[in-house]
């Protein structure tokens, strides 16, 4: 016979195993449930439409909006290359505007 507390250890894995047997649907049901392209009950966990819909796409709103930042970044800096540019220029005029009008007055003297 077993001693005291070997039996109550013996007593505690039967119900412990009884209860996770009982709480875990057979395999067949598991292996059916995981491998089958539709499900033949509907799920108890369905979530709210906002929750299956970002589900669903997610993702793919997610790599729009970054796509769409990155065009938005390009394009940015093209327009202000193009802009410091054209700014430059206008400076490089006026730079030349000027030292010809220094040039005028100096020979003015």
């Amino acid at each position: 016979m077993l001693a005291r507390p070997a039996r109550r250890l013996a007593i505690l894995r039967t119900t412990a195993q009884r209860s996770y047997a009982l709480a875990q649907p057979p395999l067949a049901a598991r292996l059916q449930r995981r491998f089958s392209s539709s499900q033949s009950q509907p799920s108890a966990r369905e979530g709210s439409l906002n929750a299956t819909f970002f589900k669903t796409f997610g993702r793919p709103m997610v790599k729009v909006f970054l796509l769409a930042v990155f065009v938005y970044q390009l394009a940015y800096f093209f327009w202000k290359r193009a802009d410091h540019e054209d700014v430059k220029s206008d400076m490089r005029a006026t730079i030349s505007a000027l030292e010809k009008r220094i040039e005028e007055l100096e020979k003015a003297k």
